[in-house]
């Protein structure tokens, strides 16, 4: 048991050195950092389940643009094509994330609705991506998470009663 508790702090330890180090080299405040695209509904909490209203519950982002591309880098990026979101939800089992149970490719709207019904009372991790034609090539963004979000609010009695990795967007069914 104690050996359990331990590794879930090196884990713990390690989201907060990530953390650390992209602060450093985005010069993001801890509030604001966000990686990828915007969850838009459910809203992001970085220890709360969301409780959708449905078992095939609505996916929301914020979508891709064109000011988004030109930060990451791309100057070309009134060039684009093609903008396409890719969706991966995660059953959560004992607080951390568990194999996806949910995929999706090609979404070609900033929102899904899942078309298969989810465990009642079940929590769940969700994260989407982007991808775009560049010079007819394909790019893609990293998956969308909020590296310890929060984090600084997260107490020793949240570690101990196994609050899930505050980076990870996520809701809970009915």
């Amino acid at each position: 048991m104690i050996w359990d508790f331990n590794i879930r702090i090196m884990r713990a330890a390690c989201a907060v050195a990530i953390f650390a180090t992209l602060t450093l080299f985005t010069g993001c405040a801890p509030n604001s950092l966000i990686i990828g695209l915007m969850p838009i509904e459910p809203k992001h909490h970085p220890t709360k389940f969301k409780e959708t209203d449905s078992l095939q519950p609505l996916l929301k982002w914020a979508p891709l643009t064109i000011e988004a591309i030109k930060e990451r880098g791309d100057k070309d990026a009134d060039k684009i094509s093609d903008i396409t979101y890719d969706l991966r939800i995660w059953k959560v089992t004992n607080n951390f994330m568990d194999l996806p149970v949910y995929t999706r490719h090609s979404l070609t709207e900033p929102q899904h609705k899942v078309e298969i019904k989810l465990r009642p009372e079940t929590d769940y991790f969700w994260s989407v991506r982007a991808r775009y034609k560049l010079d007819g090539r394909t790019r893609i963004t990293d998956w969308s998470f909020a590296p310890a979000t929060y984090a600084n609010q997260l107490t020793v009695s949240d570690v101990r009663n196994r609050i899930p990795p505050p980076y990870m967007y996520r809701f809970r069914t009915p």
